[in-house]
């Protein structure tokens, strides 16, 4: 299980075809869970990364692709 939750950071990415890609900035952590069955695990530590926006992103962030 993943928690991934947005930052509001975002930009602009050219391809090399001269087209653009959105990046957004993302936190993320797995569930890490070393006993396996008995009740233990956490969370790992948090990662923040760009990664290409889903549409479900631009519709949180606010962003109009139009």
């Amino acid at each position: 299980m993943e928690q991934r939750q947005l930052t509001g950071k975002w930009y602009l990415k050219k391809t090399f075809w001269g087209k653009y890609k959105l990046m957004v900035e993302v936190k993320s952590s797995k569930w890490d869970d070393q006993s396996y069955g008995n009740g233990g695990g956490s969370y790992s530590l948090e990662r923040i990364f760009y990664m290409n926006a889903r549409k479900s992103d631009l519709i949180e962030l606010g962003i109009n692709c139009a």
